[in-house]
């Protein structure tokens, strides 16, 4: 890769990791509920199931998903639903004590929740399909180019989730914290809305 690949690469990882959707407000969310710690599990399903995307869209089914009208009408109902789900759940969430006996969100939730985040699918198939020429070597390819996404992700998901708990403690007024929640909560419903519209 050249030295001018690698920047942009960098460059498009970087917008599409710190930018606001579905992963930062889960993780934003997350770390208001559950405190730093209580996320971890959810910043690294977030990486897990993002790299394994680019696995699977450098294996082609990105390709067939991105060409299927069907299959990307699936994708954005069922990425929207689980998002109104959500949307639906902070809504209701009043105070903080009523969100702590609900376990935080385990890894395997949130790198499951990747293969339906119309977000993720855009990232990890653009990425591929720009970064990742065919031919010779196309497997070490991919697997650099996942590795340097995740690599600039990284930091930006701990950010997100650092952001939320350290909101934790302003949050401990239940009138603050609801507002908290219903405009996450709002926030949550449009990001489903401009899934749909994706």
């Amino acid at each position: 890769m050249t030295l001018a690949a690698f920047l942009s690469l960098v460059t498009f990882s970087f917008a599409m990791a710190i930018t606001p959707g579905p992963n930062n407000l889960l993780l934003t969310t997350s770390g208001v509920a559950y405190g730093f710690r209580g996320t971890i599990p959810a910043i690294a399903g977030t990486l897990m199931g993002i790299c394994g995307l680019f696995l699977v869209s450098g294996a082609g089914v990105g390709a067939l998903v991105a060409a299927d009208a069907r299959a990307q009408a699936i994708l954005r109902l069922v990425g929207a639903a689980y998002l109104m789900f959500l949307a639906w759940r902070l809504w209701r969430a009043a105070e903080l004590a009523e969100t702590e006996p609900t376990p935080p969100l385990r890894l395997w939730h949130v790198a499951g929740f990747q293969f339906v985040n119309p977000k993720a699918w855009m990232m990890s198939v653009s990425a591929v399909s720009i970064y990742v020429a065919a031919g010779e070597g196309y497997a070490l390819r991919l697997l650099s180019v996942a590795a340097i996404f995740i690599t600039v992700a990284a930091p930006c998901a701990v950010l997100w989730a650092g952001f939320g708990a350290g909101m934790r403690r302003a949050l401990r007024d239940p009138v603050r914290l609801r507002l908290f929640n219903r405009s996450m909560a709002v926030l949550t419903a449009a990001s489903a809305m401009l899934v749909l519209l994706w």
